[in-house]
């Protein structure tokens, strides 16, 4: 299994803290800013694995 460059790594924890942020947010949008970093965050580790 490939590992993730210090840049992807970076951009992980920084997709990481924003979940966080928005898990305990009652920003009415928030399950959809939840998605996006997901996606971010899956998009992120499938460019890693290739």
């Amino acid at each position: 299994m490939n590992r993730l460059t210090d840049v992807q790594e970076h951009e992980a924890k920084a997709i990481c803290r924003k979940l966080n942020v928005e898990k305990s947010s009652s920003y009415p949008f928030s399950k959809e800013l939840q998605l996006a970093y997901v996606s971010q965050l899956l998009h992120l580790l499938l460019k890693a694995r290739n």
